[in-house]
């Protein structure tokens, strides 16, 4: 929330220094369906991920190490409480982002009220609808995603005992998910310069 309302102020600001921005900002103003999403996006893009990885892994890597939740809860089994955990994880994060989006949609919003920018489209039932469908579907296909791969680096930081390493192979696969199977095979191909390789990316 602090990174969207400290840019709405720095573009507040920019946009009262320098007319000719505004001008322009006014005729092709931010849409609201639109802001809403950036802080999801935000989960599909490398440095959101390592945040979220190393938020996650810290919190089941350390736990692992020094057994609070063992100490404090001694009768209830170890996969019971990480199984809360996680969901209480899942929960919060999905909290936060989405108390984020409204956050930046204010801001935003009073952004271009100062400026005397709409603010389009405009709210009603059909645009609402429209609006929760598109959030719904968006942030569930990011939010699940994202599960994935903090899920794959909390295990190994359990297996490991090490919250670094949780934290590596999380940002690995990501690197891997964010670059795709095809460009790093294009890579290995053009590096080992073998014809195979540069075949099996048709089939990719």
């Amino acid at each position: 929330p602090l990174v969207g309302i400290v840019i709405a102020c720095i573009l507040t600001l920019a946009f009262a220094l320098n007319s000719e921005a505004r001008e322009s900002y006014v005729a092709d103003p931010f849409r609201w369906t639109d802001i809403a999403l950036i802080p999801w996006f935000l989960l599909n893009n490398p440095l959101g991920r390592l945040l979220l990885i190393g938020f996650s892994v810290t919190i089941f890597a350390g736990e692992y190490q020094y057994r609070t939740w063992k100490t404090i809860l001694p009768s209830n089994p170890r996969w019971i409480m990480m199984l809360v955990k996680y969901v209480a994880m899942s929960g919060f994060i999905v909290i936060a982002l989405t108390v984020t989006s409204f956050i930046v949609v204010a801001f935003i919003g009073f952004m271009n009220l100062i400026v005397g920018a709409p603010y389009p489209p405009t709210l009603n039932i059909n645009t609402l609808s429209d609006f929760l469908q598109d959030y719904l579907l968006n942030a569930s296909v990011l939010f699940f995603a994202t599960l994935v791969v903090v899920g794959i680096g909390i295990l190994i930081s359990i297996i490991t005992r090490s919250v670094l390493i949780g934290i590596i192979a999380g940002v690995f696969i990501s690197f891997i998910e964010f670059l795709g199977i095809p460009a790093l095979l294009a890579i290995a191909a053009g590096i080992l310069r073998e014809e195979w390789i540069r075949k099996l990316i048709v089939f990719v």
